[in-house]
């Protein structure tokens, strides 16, 4: 379930999430943004 959720998310779900989440972690997204790749994993 998680390889096939992170397999096309790592190829066309990063522009997405660069709106999506970028927006919502605005500062730790601009200065690290992948901070985020652990925090979707874990939840």
């Amino acid at each position: 379930m998680c390889d096939k959720f992170i397999r096309p998310f790592l190829y066309y779900g990063f522009t997405p999430m660069i709106f999506g989440y970028g927006l919502y972690y605005n500062n730790e997204f601009t200065l690290n943004p992948f901070k985020l790749i652990p925090k979707i994993l874990i939840g």
